[in-house]
């Protein structure tokens, strides 16, 4: 009997790669929802915080009194506004078989935590957008105002000015606009605009080419930071082909927000997250794992509980559709 040569599949069996896979998890510095305003950890779910009238700070109340005369009262008004965190939460099963039968390589349990991490992301950025990146939602003078010309007709486009009066609207509230936040179309609109290569050129020269970063334009506009929503989202329903899109599209928030809380300190936004929640984070974020015995079900469950507020309207500037 002929002797046949033992063919690839006698000598290896297949089986899966553990050193390489491909899951798709975007890049945590994409998402704007956790550091975009300022995170304020809360203990309880829903509460009140006061409100004093600026128009009474900023009133110049001050009389001259003649010799032995009165001084005036200072008017001083104070109010409250109220927070409210809604609490959402979306979870993995995976069953004692599925956790018996897999392979090391598929480690059921941590991509179903990294998937949620994800999913949480995206549900905040979208939320984040919603609730700051639109018209009629700020009121500092000439916000809302499309570019008169869009900022990809490079010949006559204006981005600078465009948002250095958007800056100095800002600051007739007598607070600093101290951040940018850009679309993703609009952040790569405004990288390859000519006045923009013209004034942030990075040392540029026919060898290295004109280069734009984020730390040149917060020194371009004397801004303390420059974010850039990159994340993406797909609006297809399982099953169907998926839609995929920037979450933050071709529109620029130009504000003030101090990069962090404290008692005395306006800003355009705020977050307040629900840190007093058992296992929660201070963004209000918490991933569990639990048991149902009667299915033979692990569960691995996200959690998110949090509300996005606009706390002054002043101190922020929108530029939508800033691209044709």
């Amino acid at each position: 009997m002929p002797i046949t040569p033992p063919s690839s599949t006698d000598v290896h069996i297949s089986s899966a790669l553990t050193n390489y896979s491909e899951f798709w998890l975007q890049a945590r510095a994409a998402f704007i929802g956790m550091e975009g305003m300022p995170n304020n950890p809360v203990q309880k779910e829903f509460d009140t915080y006061h409100t004093w009238d600026r128009a009474d700070l900023y009133r110049d109340e001050f009389a001259v009194v003649a010799d032995g005369g009165v001084a005036p009262d200072m008017r001083m008004t104070k109010s409250t506004d109220t927070y409210a965190a809604t609490v959402r939460m979306l979870r993995k099963p995976i069953t004692t078989r599925q956790q018996t039968n897999q392979d090391p390589s598929i480690q059921l349990q941590r991509r179903a935590t990294a998937a949620l991490m994800q999913k949480a992301m995206i549900q905040r950025d979208r939320h984040w957008v919603t609730t700051f990146f639109g018209t009629t939602i700020w009121t500092a003078t000439g916000t809302d105002t499309t570019p008169t010309v869009k900022w990809d007709i490079a010949a006559t486009s204006t981005p600078i000015q465009d948002i250095r009066d958007g800056i100095f609207a800002v600051s007739l509230s007598g607070l600093e606009a101290n951040r940018i936040t850009f679309g993703k179309r609009a952040w790569n609109t405004f990288l390859s605009n000519d006045q923009v290569l013209d004034r942030v050129s990075g040392g540029s020269t026919n060898a290295q080419p004109a280069l734009v970063n984020r730390q040149l334009v917060a020194q371009l506009f004397e801004l303390e930071r420059v974010d850039v929503i990159s994340s993406v989202f797909n609006s297809a329903t399982p099953g169907d082909a998926e839609v995929l899109a920037p979450i933050g599209d071709d529109d620029v928030l130009i504000y003030h927000a101090p990069l962090g809380t404290s008692e005395d300190s306006p800003t355009a936004g705020m977050q307040f997250s629900w840190a007093g929640l058992t296992g929660s984070t201070d963004s209000g974020i918490r991933i569990r794992t639990y048991t149902n015995t009667e299915r033979e079900t692990d569960y691995v469950e996200a959690l998110t509980a949090y509300d996005f507020k606009v706390t002054a309207s002043e101190l922020g500037f929108f530029i939508p559709n800033v691209t044709t």
